[in-house]
């Protein structure tokens, strides 16, 4: 195969103005696959500005940018050419993270609706497609010297693909889900095949991905800061410190007691535990109230969010009264949103003296940012935006499939992350003599809303699968 990293002038020069002259003399740098890979970040951010701070940013460019550009590294070694192995190694990127966002979308959205078809026939589809494929491949091919072994080679991966599909992957992800990650996956290894053994001018193409690349970064950029410009004042800077509205009282010095606030979303009241997951939390509301805690048993909300019931509780008021005509604006979220951080409890409790220490429960719109002084988290744990960017990655499906071999059976990946937190929150209580590490009745530690997951109590209760 032609090594291009010496003879990359690309198409010939003869008759050619001076300008394009000196342009084709210009050695074309291979910036495409790293400024691909920043895609998915900056596009997250976009939809997302107001809510995620800039520092929370870096790691995952700097992870994506890096990725980037080792695929291109290592393709490059194989296949001895940097302009082929930078448009390879794009493929590889494009259908790693926006590719397979889309993968993601096609399956949620289909397969609550797909009829369930046997999934013998979807075998044996899918080796007739390979088997199409690899006789065209031949065909395009046949005058090159090792399309033989090429023919081997992508014969072998599609055999053991199918076969993990079979033997691990239905069970791990479910037949539709499997069928189309395979067929998905088949496509982009054929793709990469025929870039592999294509004897076009790859300059040019490194030149239009790198415009291509460069360009859809800048619409990212300034669709980021538009909506950055549309929120609030107040909202444009999440980190910075919202300025207490109470005065300062004469008695700031005086001894006050400490307080705990903890919001238990999804922790539903005593009689839908019982009947719904045969959980009992009886002696422990009775332990409670000895302790001279005020119990609730008829509770309901007032809304259907988290986010929606804590800023009212927080400011001591009802939803609509807190907003006033904020809620009338072009981005009412935007202005919850603001209000939750900027609440009337923490300008109270600073006002007095109050240190806050906060537990981040890892979801990044209740993540405290205004007057904390310390905020508690697992180490080395992603943050909620590198969760969410994580998901709608092909690195989402790797972590669903390695947790299905370690505990086998499904596994729910939003399920995992907040059980961590929730242990985390838990340990941090009970090492602090706040709270007795599982002084609870009822160690019920899933998540209520985890599809497939078992609501884990005490020994003596059942366990009901979710639906």
């Amino acid at each position: 195969m032609q090594d291009n990293d010496e003879k990359d002038s690309g198409p010939a020069k003869t008759h050619l103005r001076p300008a394009q002259r000196d342009v084709l003399a210009t050695p074309t740098r291979v910036l495409h696959p790293a400024l691909l890979a920043l895609q998915p970040v900056l596009g997250l951010y976009a939809n997302n500005a107001g809510k995620t701070s800039l520092p929370e940013l870096i790691r995952p460019a700097f992870v994506l940018a890096g990725g980037g550009v080792a695929v291109w590294l290592v393709l490059r070694v194989l296949l001895r050419d940097k302009y082929r192995a930078g448009v390879a190694a794009s493929i590889v990127i494009v259908a790693s993270l926006a590719g397979w966002n889309f993968l993601e979308y096609f399956i949620g959205s289909v397969e609550p609706v797909a009829p369930a078809g046997p999934w013998l026939a979807f075998n044996v589809v899918y080796g007739v497609a390979c088997v199409i494929f690899l006789l065209a491949y031949r065909r395009m091919f046949a005058s090159q010297p090792g399309v033989l072994l090429s023919l081997a080679l992508l014969a072998a991966f599609a055999a053991v693909l199918i076969g993990l599909a079979n033997v691990f992957l239905r069970g791990a992800f479910g037949a539709f889900p499997t069928g189309s990650i395979v067929a998905y996956v088949t496509t982009v290894v054929f793709c990469l095949a025929v870039v592999a053994r294509y004897s076009g001018d790859f300059v040019n193409w490194t030149q239009t991905l790198n415009w291509f690349a460069g360009v859809l970064l800048a619409l990212y950029m300034l669709l980021a800061a538009g909506n950055v410009w549309r929120l609030p004042p107040e909202a444009k800077s999440p980190a910075s410190p919202a300025k207490a509205t109470a005065s300062l009282p004469a008695e700031v010095t005086a001894k006050y007691p400490d307080i705990y606030f903890v919001a238990l979303e999804g922790y539903a009241r005593p009689d839908v535990l019982q009947r719904s997951y045969a959980c009992d939390i009886t002696p422990f509301l009775t332990a409670m109230q000895g302790k001279g805690f005020q119990t609730v048993p008829d509770s309901r909300s007032n809304y259907a969010l988290a986010l929606f019931s804590l800023t009212s509780c927080l400011n001591m008021d009802y939803l609509q009264d807190v907003l006033g005509e904020r809620k009338n604006g072009p981005n009412p979220f935007a202005e919850v949103f603001n209000a939750y951080h900027h609440n009337k409890v923490y300008d109270f409790l600073k006002s007095k003296g109050y240190s806050l220490h906060v537990l981040a429960p890892g979801s990044e719109p209740l993540d405290p940012r205004s007057n904390i002084d310390v905020t508690y988290k697992p180490l080395r744990s992603l943050t909620e935006f590198e969760r969410v960017l994580a998901k709608s990655t092909a690195a989402g499906r790797a972590v669903q499939f390695v947790r299905y071999l370690r505990d086998d059976k499904p596994s729910t990946r939003r399920a995992a992350f907040i059980r961590e937190r929730t242990e985390f929150v838990f340990d941090r209580l009970a090492g602090s003599g706040g709270v007795p590490k599982h002084e609870a009745g009822a160690d019920c530690r899933r998540h209520p809303k985890a599809r497939q997951t078992p609501f884990e109590c005490p020994a003596g209760f059942r366990k009901w699968p979710l639906v």
